[in-house]
């Protein structure tokens, strides 16, 4: 599910709870239904819609990246193109099989990415896959260094607001 479902809605997602929910707004973004419950959040994040894909701006190790938020991403994509002080906050881990865009299987690299700067959103450490982004760049007819998935989201409560282009986090509770 993607961008022409979600378009008129808020989504809400918190993986650590299992809960995603869904709230229908106008064209400016506003929620119609206003008595669906609401937590105020503690920081947001602006976000350029290209073809359907979210993208946001990172900086890791002071460099700026150009990362599509993909929620049914089971790990981050990081360009194997990206400036070397990029690379200097990757630690390779072992290397895998990836089945890609294409459907073609190459060898890719497994590591963590170190010390991701999201607007104010900080993530230490991140599992994440080193390959080539060409074949989602050609597809999307985007320029991406990166996708971020659920190893970002898994630690924050998200709300994707289509029609404002922004991000918004929560705090954590438990349910």
């Amino acid at each position: 599910l993607g961008y022409e479902v979600y378009k008129n809605f808020e989504v809400f997602i918190d993986f650590q709870n299992r809960v995603i929910v869904l709230t229908r707004v106008n064209r400016k973004g506003i929620r119609i239904d206003t008595l669906a419950p609401f937590a105020v959040p503690y920081d947001s994040l602006p976000f350029e819609l290209l073809h359907h894909l979210i993208v946001v701006e990172a900086k890791v190790n002071a460099v700026k990246l150009d990362m599509i938020l993909d929620s049914g991403a089971e790990l981050n994509l990081l360009d194997r193109k990206v400036n070397r002080k990029v690379l200097d906050k990757f630690t390779i881990i072992k290397r895998v099989n990836l089945i890609g865009v294409g459907k073609n299987e190459v060898e890719v690299l497994a590591g963590a990415l170190n010390e991701v700067q999201c607007g104010n959103q900080y993530s230490e450490k991140m599992n994440t896959l080193l390959t080539s982004l060409d074949d989602i760049n050609q597809s999307f007819d985007v320029n991406v260094q990166g996708v971020l998935g659920y190893e970002f989201l898994k630690k924050r409560r998200v709300m994707i607001n289509y029609q404002k282009r922004k991000l918004y986090f929560f705090s954590q509770v438990r349910s």
